[in-house]
């Protein structure tokens, strides 16, 4: 279930001054996936990014009359998980390995010929390796707005970049992307019938977010 904005707040307050194991229930389930996804863009593996999520939540609950009644707690949350995740790359003195949720489902609705679900397997793993393949900087760009929704604003912050870069970064991930599928179309001679075309097309404006 989706939780307004205003509500979100209410449930801060309840979790700030009441220690509501309700409202921390919903903040948990709002916000756990979508922290360990933003986390993952920095670290390696999906244990270490839940570990950190973890890590966070439990500072943030010991100081929760304080944190939770923040102006704008959202950014100061994801802006904590990524000093975290940063810093236990320091720690563990290693360069970040920008990873993806390779099942992550780019396509919705149901292929019933078998050769337009291999088609469509085939280009949802490109469009997958594409982003892989961004710059890293780009590449969480992309997957903050299109896949966590943020606005330009909210992404600069999180990634110390003017709402002008990021702008400019998505514009040229969605650029890579478009000349990946278009070029694989174009590659699959006598395969412009309506059903290969529908799968393209879902697909292409799944992940360009069109």
């Amino acid at each position: 279930m989706e939780v307004k904005k205003g509500d979100m707040q209410h449930i801060f307050y309840r979790i700030a001054m009441e220690n509501d194991r309700e409202s921390f229930n919903i903040f948990f389930k709002h916000y756990h996936s979508k922290l360990i996804r933003f986390a993952a863009l920095f670290v390696p593996n999906y244990d270490q990014a839940e570990d950190i999520v973890s890590n966070v939540l439990t500072r943030i609950l010991k100081n929760r009359k304080k944190i939770f009644l923040m102006d704008n707690f959202e950014g100061y949350l994801f802006r904590t998980i990524k000093n975290e995740a940063i810093n236990f790359l320091k720690k563990e003195k290693r360069m970040p390995v920008y990873s993806i949720n390779e099942s992550e489902d780019f396509i919705c609705g149901e292929f019933i010929d078998p050769l337009e679900k291999l088609i469509s397997n085939e280009l949802r793993l490109l469009v997958a390796n594409t982003i892989e393949k961004l710059s890293p900087k780009r590449r969480m760009v992309y997957k903050l707005i299109k896949d966590e929704g943020l606005k330009y604003k909210e992404a600069g912050e999180l990634l110390d970049i003017s709402e002008r870069t990021v702008e400019v970064h998505l514009k040229l991930a969605i650029r890579e992307i478009r000349e990946v599928v278009l070029k694989y179309i174009n590659k699959k001679p006598g395969m412009s019938g309506s059903g290969f075309l529908k799968v393209a097309k879902i697909i292409a404006l799944l992940a360009l977010g069109i």
